[in-house]
């Protein structure tokens, strides 16, 4: 795996309810900063929120692995 192409997020429990991290496969994805600007994922800090446009989880890894179609701080 790519470390420079996926995050290691905190997830809600929402869509992955057994885990509390995931990694998000961010290539190909839409990164949107909290003024509405195009930025890359090198940009994000630690402690921001997130919204994100979830594509489908891939396979049955553990941690769960899923990509995004756009990514969106919504805190700074």
């Amino acid at each position: 795996m790519d470390e420079g192409e996926f995050l290691h997020l905190e997830s809600n429990k929402l869509i992955f309810h057994e885990y509390e991290k995931i990694y998000l496969n961010t290539k190909d994805a839409e990164i949107i900063d909290t003024e509405g600007n195009n930025i890359n994922k090198h940009e994000f800090k630690e402690t921001q929120k997130l919204k994100v446009n979830f594509k489908p989880p891939v396979g049955f890894s553990k941690p769960p692995i899923s990509g995004a179609f756009k990514i969106t701080i919504i805190e700074k």
